[in-house]
């Protein structure tokens, strides 16, 4: 499917990565058991199709390869290298253009068990709210050496309705997923005492100083979960802890701020 979101993805992702840091909206996790798990065992394989026959996670989401009849269930895919199953008896893989997670209801986590066995090394992850509005864009290193490895991840004050995982070469395609997993519902543990959960907008739940309402302050954090870092205060270019509005005379130098000790240099 061709959300909305995708006329803007690459002026945004561009724009994510020259931030030099993911936004705290989506957060990287270990290993977890969802609501639903997905290990592609009960789909046709031998398909090319545009999206899986029989949805995913229990019915509860559509994997699709948009523009594309790339959707592909394999025991076993060989290319670059040869990558069997993580467990059971097959794995999902798209063969033309990236694969793309359709939740009926937006999610709250999503995991599983990337591997890659084309000519990159890496892959994008895009997630969208559910306005099709691009929530934050994350470049995952992914050697190509057939070997699987975990990634997921958690989002934050904002769940997320469609998870896009790109190749950054062959057009988006060859990179192969199992033994998926989906949280839809909310955890509403207040996890650092502020008073917000995750569901309540809190977009970094380990930090007090951060939830919807609190005061913006120079740190290069998005204190007040605007989506927007020092959105208030002005940006802190060079890193240092100080942004021009705290007196910083030149926010191109980290050596130079209000607080730096004074140098014989000129």
């Amino acid at each position: 499917m061709l959300h909305p979101a995708l006329i803007s993805v690459t002026l945004a992702t561009v724009a994510i990565f020259a931030a030099g840091q993911a936004r705290a909206q989506v957060v990287s996790i270990g290993a977890f058991t969802g609501d639903f798990s997905e290990g592609f065992e009960t789909q046709v394989s031998g398909q090319w199709e545009a999206c899986l026959n029989g949805r995913v996670f229990d019915g509860t989401a559509d994997l699709c390869t948009p523009g594309n009849t790339g959707a592909h269930i394999s025991a076993g895919w060989s290319y670059y290298c040869t990558v069997q199953e993580h467990s059971g008896s097959y794995l999902f893989g798209s063969g033309s253009g990236y694969a793309e997670y359709e939740f009926d209801d937006p999610a709250f986590q999503f995991g599983g068990y990337f591997a890659n066995h084309s000519s990159s090394s890496s892959m994008d992850i895009e997630f969208y709210d559910e306005n099709g509005v691009l929530v934050d864009a994350i470049n995952e290193s992914i050697p190509n050496d057939c070997v699987w490895r975990w990634f997921g991840w958690e989002f934050q004050g904002t769940p997320v309705k469609y998870v896009d995982v790109i190749n950054t070469t062959n057009s988006g395609a060859y990179i192969l997923m199992d033994d998926m997993e989906v949280v839809y519902d909310c955890d509403e543990t207040d996890a650092d005492g502020d008073g917000h959960t995750i569901c309540a907008g809190d977009c970094d739940d380990n930090n007090a100083g951060i939830y919807p309402g609190a005061v913006e302050i120079c740190d290069g954090l998005d204190n007040d979960c605007s989506v927007a870092e020092d959105d208030a205060a002005g940006i802190d270019e060079d890193h240092d802890g100080y942004c021009e509005e705290d007196g910083d005379s030149d926010d191109t130098d980290p050596d130079i701020n209000p607080g730096a000790a004074e140098l014989c240099n000129g």
